[in-house]
């Protein structure tokens, strides 16, 4: 094969030059127009809604027009985007669909979803309570995409608590008050996500026995038994050893007592190590070793290091292990049963001081 050697190395290397790319990267453009999208679509309290129209089951409106409704800085970045990219979205999201032709401008697509994502809005809502200290919107939205895809998270701020102490003020901030919602895209997300931490919840623990706890205890008691058997052994050959022990010391009690015996004790001899340190030399001797002697190195200090201001890696599901998820329609029922409760506890209070009222303004109207 013939090696053309008229070609330079600046053609070789245009020649090798990788083909640039020329359409823009937009992935990630996208995808917060994804989320974008189907947070206002999916929030509770639609703000977007009344500028869609409702027809065959379905609502429909203009895209570029929705999305100028959108709360978010990054609006115009969006509108950049053309036919073949807003189109693509279809591929990323089940909630709603973009509709056009693929040679029709931006401006004339339209965004459509099925009314019924609006009718049970409720069931893909789910309520966390028992949350760490550390736990963040963040984190718990990156725990809870696991089970399916996450619309929006909100934890409620603390309630603010004065310190006693100065020193105590600032000195531990918690950036939740112990609860929080997490809204899925579906409802089976939910379903999930609660099924994942139904042992942690109070709801469960006087329920029935099911065959997976019965097997459970069943090898539980048989381990204990056999830890028990264990146990027994251990203590009868200790006991023998006891035993043994007190007879020897019975044979050798007549030595104490004076009277001869024929038991014969080997003596044994104690070895006594010697150390030749210790033994006195002669000047000229001390001197010489002196000049002969070689010194060993020392090993250097180490430095000991500051330790790092950031803690222990964990994994959020470590951190997360103790929360209790409910859907939103049980944590509705119970919220109303737990006011309920209250309310009886405070009517039975106020009754009891109305009786002990009555009956001291009774005692003192007596002679």
């Amino acid at each position: 094969m013939e090696v053309d050697h008229s070609v330079t190395d600046g053609q070789l290397n245009q020649m090798l030059k990788k083909h640039r790319r020329k359409r823009p990267r937009t992935a990630q453009i996208r995808q917060d127009l994804r989320k974008a999208l189907e947070k206002a679509i999916l929030a509770p309290k639609c703000t977007i809604l009344p500028f869609f129209m409702k027809k065959n089951g379905v609502f429909s409106a203009n895209l570029f027009f929705i999305v100028k409704q959108l709360n978010i800085p990054k609006v115009q970045s969006f509108l950049y985007l053309n036919t073949f990219a807003l189109k693509s979205l279809n591929n990323r999201s089940k909630v709603f669909m973009i509709v056009g032709a693929s040679d029709a401008k931006p401006e004339d697509l339209r965004i459509e979803f099925a009314t019924k994502l609006r009718a049970r809005i409720m069931d893909t809502i789910a309520y966390v309570d028992n949350l760490p200290l550390l736990c963040t919107p963040e984190r718990l939205a990156r725990r809870a995409a696991i089970f399916g895809r996450v619309v929006d998270v909100y934890l409620p701020p603390p309630r603010r608590i004065s310190q006693k102490h100065a020193m105590l003020r600032g000195s531990l901030k918690v950036n939740h008050a112990g609860y929080g919602f997490i809204q899925f895209t579906t409802s089976q997300a939910v379903k999930r996500f609660c099924k994942r931490y139904i042992a942690n919840s109070h709801l469960r623990r006087h329920g029935r026995k099911t065959r997976r706890k019965r097997i459970r205890a069943i090898s539980k008691s048989q381990q204990t038994s056999q830890n028990a058997a264990e146990q027994e052994n251990i203590e009868g050959g200790i006991a023998e050893e006891q035993a043994a022990a007190i007879a020897y010391q019975h044979e050798l009690s007549g030595l104490e007592s004076g009277l001869e015996s024929d038991y014969e004790f080997t003596k044994k001899f104690k070895s006594v190590a010697f150390n030749l340190s210790n033994v006195s030399s002669s000047k000229d001797e001390i001197n010489e070793i002196s000049q002969t002697d070689i010194k060993m190195p020392t090993k250097k200090k180490k430095t000991r290091r500051k330790r790092a201001a950031i803690g222990e890696a964990f994994s959020l599901k470590v951190l997360f292990r103790g929360i209790q998820v409910f859907p939103y329609k049980a944590y509705r029922r119970l919220k109303k049963e737990y006011y309920r409760l209250k309310r009886h506890v405070r009517q039975s209070y106020t009754i009891e001081a109305d009786i002990r009222t009555k009956a001291e303004e009774s005692d003192t109207s007596l002679p």
